[in-house]
């Protein structure tokens, strides 16, 4: 287990009775005095959490409180700032949330959230969505209030070196690219993904991969088709790229995936409904993950200004992960409570995660989401990448540019299913070579001993295993390889649920 991790939420607990006096407790953050709106950020959606054991909840289009909590300085407020209208965040049912909150709290033994608090305002047109903000955090009912940022996919935009990619031509024959896809290889190059393919459940058999995007071409030649699509149908190829590096099929074309035999589940966040927040979209897929399963955040936002002078990707400079805001994490925190495996990725922000700034929330001694955060390395050096953050928080790294995957078409254009890259990256890539890992190693663990590993021993086990990282003050952790993982030192597991 990792150091201090008995005292933290978010990591494996023993089973507790079910009182809710034996919790460990929740961080609540420290409310800002004035929030103010910063480019990144949704002036028209404002989130509202409102104080655990409050009640409130939305009846007939108006919040009132369950438990007789006076909610009069909250109608105040929103009277005085012209009825802004309001609804749920979270999709799914008051029950349903509910209990996955009350067996999130038995398996991790940490106090949960309840996410049935958080709401979603739409400022009115012409009023001052800062002071609304600044009223609703004076509220002691008023656990939260923040402006939703605008989530963004971790790549890094780079020069296609075979040139923009055309039309292409259907009638092309793909060839075998897996000889580029140096990530396969034996460490320190690669994760050495080979060598659990001959191994039970070594290709990923009997996890399933939940993918948290804004798009993705489901009918890539070398991609299987996903078991649950919710959301838009979106074909992109950011999404496209990701699955490769997993899901690619063993079909003696194309690429090769690390997991290619993972089941896949989908879920679509944009801007607009049905997920116009991205706390919902991630809500929306873990009813499709069981424990042992891997989700995966393919997302950052703008976080907090540095003052800082950006020297390296400047289009993605003070990118921050998604749990930073606080719907994020309970989100995240809920699903890895129940088992679930997150993998997130740490952003392209060049930032600190360490520093003053951020409140000390990527701070495991604070609070800790449970998620894996991955940064980014430039391939075969183990040396961060000029523009991934950095920081204590970080567990494992991957490659961060010069991936060989699907999607885009730089590398090979056999028409609208048949593209294929050579320079995808950023920790969108990064994060995706850890979440094959860890499906591979999942899987093979599983088909060894009959149940799954938890996330917080799978984790350990993948840093203590893995290609330490180059020497440098910016902390990114290990680079995992699966051969140490399976054929070394067997992993200390602290903690069996059933």
């Amino acid at each position: 287990m990792l150091a201090g991790s008995a005292l933290l939420c978010g990591l494996a607990a023993p089973v507790l009775a079910g009182s809710v006096e034996s919790l460990r407790p929740r961080l609540v953050r420290p409310k800002p005095l004035h929030t103010r709106w910063q480019q990144g950020g949704r002036q028209d959606l404002i989130v509202l959490k409102c104080a655990e054991g409050s009640g409130v909840r939305l009846r007939e289009g108006l919040l009132v409180s369950l438990n007789g909590k006076s909610l009069q300085g909250l109608r105040q407020v929103f009277l005085d700032h012209g009825q802004p209208a309001v609804r749920r965040l979270f999709s799914r049912t008051e029950s349903v949330l509910e209990q996955e909150r009350t067996s999130g709290q038995l398996l991790s033994g940490c106090e949960l959230a309840d996410l049935n608090l958080y709401y979603l305002l739409t400022p009115v047109t012409g009023g001052d969505p800062e002071l609304l903000v600044d009223d609703l955090n004076a509220l002691p009912v008023v656990e939260l209030s923040y402006f939703e940022p605008l989530a963004q996919r971790g790549v890094i935009p780079q020069a296609m070196p075979h040139g923009a990619a055309g039309e292409g031509d259907a009638g092309r024959i793909t060839p075998d690219f897996s000889e580029l896809q140096y990530y396969l290889q034996p460490a320190p190059l690669g994760v050495d993904a080979v060598s659990a393919w001959d191994l039970p459940g070594g290709l990923g058999e009997g996890v399933r991969i939940g993918l948290v995007e804004r798009g993705l071409n489901p009918d890539h030649e070398d991609l299987p088709l996903p078991e649950n699509w919710i959301g838009k149908d979106v074909n992109l190829d950011h999404g496209t790229a990701v699955l490769g590096e997993i899901l690619g099929q063993h079909n003696g074309f194309g690429i090769m995936g690390i997991s290619p035999e993972a089941r896949l589940q989908v879920s679509i966040f944009d801007t607009e409904p049905p997920f116009p927040v991205i706390a919902d979209a991630i809500s929306a897929l873990t009813p499709y993950l069981a424990a042992g399963d891997v989700m995966l955040i393919e997302y950052h936002a703008l976080g907090p200004p540095s003052g800082e002078n950006c020297s390296c990707s400047c289009q993605s400079f003070e990118y921050v992960p998604l749990e930073y805001w606080q719907a994020n994490f309970d989100v995240i925190a809920a699903a890895t409570a129940n088992q679930v495996i997150c993998v997130e990725i740490a952003g392209n922000g060049s930032m600190n995660l360490d520093h003053p700034r951020y409140g000390g929330v990527f701070d495991r001694t604070v609070r800790d989401s449970g998620a894996i955060l991955v940064g980014a390395a430039i391939p075969g050096s183990c040396k961060p990448s000029c523009w991934t953050n950095y920081g204590s928080r970080l567990d494992l790294h991957g490659h961060g540019q010069q991936i060989v995957t699907a999607g885009y078409g730089p590398l090979f254009n056999g028409g609208p299913n048949a593209k294929y890259t050579d320079w995808f990256g950023g920790t969108s890539g990064a994060g995706a070579m850890t979440a094959g890992v860890v499906c591979a190693f999942q899987g093979w663990y599983k088909a060894r001993t009959g149940e799954p590993m938890s996330s917080a021993d799978l984790v350990e086990h993948l840093r203590q295993t893995g290609t330490p990282q180059a020497a440098d003050p910016r902390k990114i952790g290990p680079f995992p390889d699966l051969c140490a993982a399976i054929y070394g030192p067997p992993p200390t597991i602290s903690v069996h649920h059933p």
